[in-house]
């Protein structure tokens, strides 16, 4: 019983540990770009803290090509598999700033705001 305990402990420990939680706030007009720069295939829960709808977009980075793209309303929880090949577009079209949470499932390096067009 003891070491079925302990088992549960070390994967909760390790699964706590090999993620990454980060509260992301766009300005408003402005896009995140997450994983420009990144070379590893991961995963990203996001969740909508905002009382307002976010744009997503998943662009390849070669062909530019959309591969995925949707509204992420309030108070919504998604999970995606996002290719080392494609960058994760968060926009904000709306005249207040928004927040999103994205639990990683690795470090994602390539992160910036972009001025929405």
């Amino acid at each position: 019983m003891n070491r079925i305990f302990i088992f549960l402990i070390s994967v909760v420990i390790f699964y706590t540990c090999s993620t990454t939680k980060s509260g992301i706030t766009i300005p408003a007009n402005q896009t995140f770009l997450l994983g420009e720069l990144n070379d590893e295939n991961y995963s990203v829960e996001l969740i909508n803290k905002s009382n307002l709808i976010i744009s997503i977009k998943v662009i390849n980075n070669k062909s530019n090509q959309i591969v995925e793209k949707f509204d992420l309303e309030p108070q919504v929880k998604k999970v995606m598999q996002i290719s080392k090949k494609e960058t994760v577009h968060f926009i904000n079209d709306n005249d207040r700033d928004v927040t999103v949470d994205a639990i990683l499932s690795d470090g994602v390096p390539g992160m910036r705001y972009i001025t929405n067009n």
